[in-house]
């Protein structure tokens, strides 16, 4: 039996998100294949014996991440990551209210006031950054969701061995999509014929 210790974001069930479903979801299935999950958010002080493995979520949440990735390392555990991470970039140049967006976008093309404004964000989150990358490369194996998610990683922060990487698919379930009907959101919100688009607009 493999014991993994799944080190999540505080208030992961608090504020539940796709990452709690993808959590459990991991840690059900997971058990008929003999590796035994325990989900926590709290790793300061857990039994070095008690855990084989410490599985890592969610680059966004750095700090919270650096701390747990730090404790893993402390204890001599070997940890594995999965990294949620799709390039924030884009998002961060439509929304931003700076003076150096207001700047580029006024005398640039878009594509280049884009790759001007990422370079220029980059540069404010330079600790950020550091944190990330430090965390990616004292994990064993990095997880991510994609192909496409696998490429942005290498690319943004400069990992170059591919081995290190394997990519594992969410999943759906199928008697759950099966079994929803439009009457029940239509009960509950009141709202008949529309088009149901479920995640962050972003």
């Amino acid at each position: 039996m493999i014991k993994a210790l799944f080190a999540a974001r505080p208030k992961v069930f608090e504020i539940p998100g796709g990452d709690t479903v993808q959590l459990l979801q991991m840690q059900k299935h997971l058990a008929p294949l003999g590796i035994q999950a325990e989900i926590s958010s709290d790793l300061a002080d857990f039994d070095r014996d008690a855990w084989d493995v410490i599985h890592l979520f969610n680059l966004f949440d750095t700090e919270t991440l650096y701390l747990q990735a730090q404790k893993a390392h402390q204890k001599n555990i070997p940890s594995v990551l999965t990294p949620n991470y799709w390039s924030p970039y884009e998002f961060f140049f439509a929304t931003s209210p700076s003076l150096a967006h207001r700047i580029f976008t006024a005398i640039l093309p878009t594509a280049v006031a884009m790759e001007r404004y990422e370079r220029h964000k980059r540069g404010k989150m330079r600790d950020t950054l550091a944190k990330q990358q430090e965390i990616m490369r004292g994990c064993r194996f990095i997880l991510p969701n994609s192909q496409a998610e696998q490429a942005q990683l290498m690319d943004e922060y400069g990992v170059a061995d591919a081995s290190r990487f394997s990519v594992v698919y969410n999943a759906v379930s199928p008697a759950e999509i099966d079994a929803a009907t439009p009457a029940e959101f239509a009960g509950t919100h009141g709202v008949h014929d529309c088009v149901l688009s479920v995640g962050q607009f972003e």
